[in-house]
């Protein structure tokens, strides 16, 4: 990890003390205030309020233990940089990543156990299985995405499962 600029107070020590979820608000805060900037049309502001939020969002990397979460974050990043290099005023761009960061706290982490147990493979009818943020049929090694926290069965959105995610 870097030496942080902005928040020099920080280290992944102190970062990890806080929930994934006030972590994950606190970095969808700055891009609140950027919102507000781009607004104003103030782009040193939006800057700013971009800066502060890649060195959060570089925290969190750089202490994520989930591997799906983290590759959602390192997605989330290389948006934001594309952003902020290219799009700095653009208020439906940061508004989609706003959106972004406030939902993966209610990714799959809410799928109901009951839900799961009543869950049937649309193609064969076989149970199902939750695994990162997939829903897995191993007889017909198929799998169907889990958007926002709600699991996608439709056939059409089925795709074919690696050899590693059915052992």
């Amino acid at each position: 990890m870097y030496k942080l600029k902005l928040h020099k107070n920080l280290n992944p020590d102190k970062w990890q003390k806080f929930s994934i979820k006030q972590r994950e608000l606190m970095i969808a805060n700055e891009l609140n205030r950027a919102k507000n900037w781009i607004e104003k049309k103030d782009t040193e502001e939006v800057k700013n309020c971009y800066e502060r939020a890649l060195e959060l969002l570089d925290l969190t990397i750089a202490t994520a233990k989930d591997k799906n979460r983290l590759r959602e974050y390192l997605r989330l990043r290389e948006m934001m940089g594309k952003f902020y290099i290219e799009k700095r005023g653009d208020l439906k761009f940061n508004s989609q990543l706003f959106t972004c960061i406030c939902t993966l706290s209610k990714e799959v982490s809410m799928l109901d156990k009951k839900l799961l147990e009543i869950l049937a493979c649309p193609v064969c009818k076989s149970s199902v299985k939750l695994k990162g943020d997939k829903i897995i049929c191993r007889k017909c090694k198929k799998y169907y995405p889990v958007k926002n926290g709600i699991p996608v069965m439709l056939v059409d959105e089925a795709k074919d499962l690696k050899e590693k995610d059915y052992a």
